[in-house]
């Protein structure tokens, strides 16, 4: 134990009846309890034959450091047949900002319009943004599927651009921006005038 004495004192509150409170049903109170838990936004890149697909995804977890991993989840439903076999690529990028062309959760094939914008190729040939505060080539180690949704445990193979100034976060049923923006930070430098 790292903090006894922290611990013990906490335990002791709550074993003596302080601080209760009146617990609610769960599905619709639990669910608006989860919404109230930020997430970072990002765009999961996936391969299909010769064709790339992104989605958005706001169910992204670090795992561990050692071996470096991170766990992803998504709807059954987003046909995600192309991560359903270990050691498939995949890329997780971090956005900066809104990304509301790509739908939630749905499959946006790379031919559309939907996925135009700023996108590059890591090493080992998946494709991520340029533009996100941090990216990620991934490789699937293990998939399964559990309360409607499937897991995917992801080995982390190379990182890039890590940092920026701000994040785009899901909150509260509602798309936020965390931090600057660039441009923000150039303006409030003097780096050039504000848009009138």
């Amino acid at each position: 134990m790292v903090f006894p004495m922290a611990q013990r004192a906490a335990l002791k509150i709550v074993a003596s009846g302080a601080n209760r409170i009146a617990s609610q049903p769960s599905g619709v109170a639990g669910l608006e309890a989860l919404r109230q838990l930020p997430r970072a936004v990002s765009v999961i890149t996936l391969q299909r034959g010769a064709d790339w697909f992104g989605l958005t995804a706001t169910s992204v977890s670090f795992l561990s450091v050692e071996p470096p991993t991170l766990l992803i989840s998504f709807d059954c439903a987003a046909r995600l047949s192309p991560a359903a076999a270990p050691q498939t690529p995949f890329g997780v990028s971090v956005l900066a900002e809104i990304a509301d062309r790509f739908g939630r959760g749905a499959l946006v094939e790379a031919s559309s319009d939907d996925f135009e914008g700023s996108w590059v190729t890591g090493p080992n040939g998946v494709v991520l943004r340029s533009d996100a505060v941090a990216a990620l080539e991934c490789e699937s180690e293990e998939i399964f599927d559990r309360h409607g949704r499937t897991i995917v445990i992801g080995r982390i193979r190379n990182v890039f651009k890590v940092g920026g100034s701000g994040a785009l976060v899901y909150w509260g049923g509602a798309y936020n921006s965390i931090g600057w923006t660039d441009d923000e930070v150039r303006r409030a430098v003097g780096l050039f005038p504000a848009a009138s």
